[in-house]
């Protein structure tokens, strides 16, 4: 009975924690509601999964920006970035629910990050229109971008990593972690949060997989990291730093930032694309 009792409070607490990152289609509506440039919402049906995903395009001609969240999350994880008026006059931007999460949970679910990085070089393939493309990737979402950058070199002109969770051996499991995996708690908790978990649990494996690409990498990154990450630990970053040995890349420790650097640091994410961009060979655009 206390086991029992435990397991509903943490649950509560966790749910609690949650909804501070979670938008209902209204409160999405009202945020757009008074802006200029709004998102275009799109579907694709590919490799048995449905893809929900976002837009934000002003010109045609401008290069792409697809943006992968991590565990959980959603598209509009990255609206700080979307909703940049700057970024906006640089780029076509492109947001997606990766399968599990938010309006992408139909279908078959996934833990292979095999099949996450097909999505996204099929999402590219589709909306790169003979553009520059760069893959911005977040936690669990770098590893992503980076084998999408390793597989498909001549699509992926840059790479963004912030806040990245590349390494398995650093892998951080909390004393409750365990504790997602029980009936009664996944019965408890939202269903982006059990597929966060069955990803945390498949991590080792996958992001074994993901490694061999690290040194594969050819195209300049960007590493992001904050230094009172919590989350990811530090040591994914920097071993990254060390593992990219054929990419002309630059790390930046954020200091006194945690894992949510492109939520609450937006304006170091926008200065490192805008520096992206003259490095792929475009010049920036800074009017607002």
């Amino acid at each position: 009975m206390l086991r029992t009792l435990l397991l509903i409070l943490i649950s509560l607490l966790i749910n609690s924690c949650l909804k501070r990152f979670i938008k209902s289609d209204k409160e999405i509506e009202k945020h757009y509601s008074n802006k200029l440039i709004k998102p275009q919402y799109h579907t694709l049906h590919t490799l048995g999964f449905k893809v929900n995903y976002a837009t934000v395009c002003t010109d045609s001609t401008l290069p792409l920006l697809v943006m992968i969240h991590g565990a959980p999350g959603a598209w509009y994880g990255w609206m700080a970035q979307l909703d940049d008026t700057i970024l906006q006059k640089n780029f076509r931007m492109l947001a997606f629910d990766r399968p599990g999460y938010n309006k992408s949970r139909e279908g078959r679910t996934v833990n292979d990050i095999d099949s996450q990085t097909m999505i996204i070089n099929k999402l590219i393939e589709m909306h790169r229109m003979g553009t520059k493309v760069i893959v911005m990737g977040r936690s669990y979402g770098s590893p992503i971008a980076i084998m999408a950058a390793a597989l498909h070199p001549e699509w992926v002109d840059g790479l963004m990593l912030i806040s990245s969770a590349t390494d398995s051996v650093s892998e951080k499991y909390y004393w409750f972690s365990r504790l997602g995996k029980t009936k009664l708690v996944r019965w408890l908790l939202p269903a982006p949060l059990n597929t966060a978990t069955n990803e945390k649990f498949a991590h080792p494996l996958q992001l074994g997989k993901a490694k061999k690409y690290y040194s594969k990498v050819k195209c300049p990154a960007v590493i992001i990291y904050g230094d009172k990450d919590y989350v990811a630990y530090n040591i994914n970053s920097t071993k990254l730093d060390s593992e990219m040995l054929n990419s002309p890349h630059k790390l930046i420790c954020v200091k006194g930032a945690d894992h949510f650097i492109a939520l609450k640091r937006p304006e170091i994410v926008r200065e490192e694309l805008m520096e992206m961009l003259s490095k792929i060979g475009i010049v920036p655009n800074y009017k607002h």
